[in-house]
C-alpha cells in the first residue's frame, strides 16, 4: 500500500512540473529532460508513467478539464441562477479560483498553439477539449427551455461565453490588458444584456 501511495505522489509531481514548465516556456521549448530535472527524477521514470511528452500533456489536459467540468456540473445541478453559473464558469475556466491563474492561462495558450501545428495530437485532444463546451451548452439550453432566452440568443450566448474565455487566454500576457477578479462578473453583465435575458438573475 505504501508503494502505491509513493507511486501516485511521484506521478503527480511529474505532471505538476510539466504543467509549470509548459506554462512558462511552451511545449516545444520544454523537453522530457527539463521535466525530469524539475521534479528530481530520471528520464526512465518519466517514461514509466508516460509514453512521451504528448501523452503527458494529454493526461494533464484531461485531468484539469474533467476536474473543472465536474465542478461546473455540480454547480449547475444545485439550481443556481444562470448569472451565478456563468460567473462561476468564467472563474473556473480562467483559473481565477486557483493560486496562480496566470500559469493556467499560459498553459492553455501554449497547448492551443501546439495543437494547431500538430494535427495528430489535435485529433487526439479534441474530444477532451470539446468537454469544455458541454456543461456551458447544457446551462444555456436549460435557459432556452425555460423561455428565458430565444433560439437566436441561445446561440449568441454560447458564442459569447466561449469567446470571453478565449479572449482572456489569448491576451493574458499583454501588458496593456489586465483581467482582474471582477472580470467574470462584469463580463456576465454584458452577456445577459446582449442576449436580452428574461429569467431571474
Amino acid at each position: 500500500m505504501k508503494d502505491i501511495k509513493s507511486s501516485e505522489t511521484k506521478k503527480e509531481k511529474i505532471k505538476r512540473a510539466a504543467f509549470l514548465l509548459i506554462a512558462k516556456k511552451g511545449v516545444d521549448n520544454t523537453s522530457m529532460s527539463d521535466i525530469a530535472a524539475a521534479c528530481g527524477v530520471t528520464k526512465p521514470v518519466l517514461y514509466y508513467y508516460f509514453k512521451d511528452k504528448e501523452d503527458l500533456i494529454y493526461n494533464i489536459v484531461s485531468e484539469k478539464t474533467l476536474e473543472t467540468n465536474n465542478k461546473l456540473r455540480a454547480f449547475l445541478q444545485k439550481d443556481n441562477s444562470f448569472e451565478k453559473f456563468c460567473i462561476f464558469a468564467f472563474r473556473e475556466y480562467l483559473g481565477l479560483s486557483g493560486k496562480n491563474p496566470r500559469d493556467m492561462l499560459c498553459f492553455i495558450a501554449h497547448i492551443s498553439s501546439y495543437t494547431y501545428s500538430h494535427k495528430d495530437f489535435e485529433k487526439r485532444i479534441n474530444p477532451v477539449k470539446n468537454l469544455i463546451s458541454e456543461v456551458i451548452f447544457e446551462a444555456v439550453e436549460k435557459e432556452y427551455k425555460q423561455k428565458h432566452i430565444t433560439a437566436k440568443n441561445k446561440e449568441i450566448a454560447k458564442h459569447l461565453i466561449l469567446a470571453g474565455i478565449a479572449h482572456v487566454i489569448l491576451h493574458n500576457q499583454e501588458n496593456g490588458l489586465k483581467f482582474t477578479d471582477s472580470y467574470p462578473k462584469e463580463m456576465v453583465k454584458v452577456l445577459l444584456k446582449a442576449i436580452d435575458y428574461k429569467g431571474n438573475k
